[in-house]
């Protein structure tokens, strides 16, 4: 069905005497899908069936903040209404606004699963951050730095700033951590866009480990 992604889980032990570091191609052969357009995303391989199931597969350029139902913990906030919340509701028209002349100040999105993602647009509000961490988690104690911004000292009231990750991420939890405000009183955030762009291409297979993951080469539409 069109915008829906089905994991699928296949047995290794169905390939006999088959080398998987030398597999260049997979066929799909079904005559239920003749004619129809299939989209793959995202191989993974696993040693055995006590591993967890690979993450879902997900559709580029989702924004996985708007999937939480508001899912969101946050240090601070002012102004009545104005709650982290509000910069994942998809409405540019609100903001989540921190408390005023203090840093540093943070918000957590929950995306009550693990999600692939490698993109963060911010759409400011009034302040902004010129220093700032985006950091992520799978349990939502323990913390990997993706990316650190210093220096955003331009002026980027009510605009938007899109940055891209050190690395793809592959998590349940991504925390903004302010810093040092650009211009005084709080932070103010229109909306937080948590994206994956691209679609990875598999170029190799390493067996080595005992999870079987496929190696990632550059971005692009399968």
């Amino acid at each position: 069905t069109g915008g829906e992604w089905n994991s699928v889980d296949i047995p290794l032990s169905h390939y006999d005497n088959v080398n998987m570091a030398e597999v260049d191609e997979f066929k799909i052969a079904d005559a239920s899908i003749a004619g129809q357009t299939i989209f793959v995303d995202n191989i993974y391989f696993y040693a055995n069936a006590d591993l967890p199931d690979p993450t879902p597969s997900e559709i580029e350029d989702t924004n996985f903040a708007l999937r939480t139902n508001g899912a969101i913990s946050y240090g601070s906030t002012v102004n009545g209404e104005n709650y982290p919340s509000r910069a994942i509701d998809g409405n540019t028209g609100t903001q989540w606004e921190s408390a005023w002349d203090s840093d540093p100040q943070w918000f957590v999105v929950d995306f009550g699963q693990r999600r692939i993602f490698n993109n963060v647009n911010i759409y400011w509000g009034s302040q902004w951050s010129s220093e700032f961490y985006l950091e992520t988690s799978n349990n939502g104690v323990d913390w990997t730095e993706v990316k650190h911004v210093t220096g955003n000292t331009e002026n980027h009231v009510n605009s938007q700033q899109n940055f891209e990750l050190d690395a793809t991420a592959t998590s349940r939890y991504i925390r903004f951590r302010g810093i040092v405000r650009a211009n005084g009183y709080g932070y103010t955030i229109k909306e937080f866009d948590v994206l994956k762009t691209g679609t990875p291409v598999l170029t190799s297979v390493d067996l080595s480990s005992d999870k079987k993951i496929a190696k990632v080469g550059e971005y692009a539409t399968l």
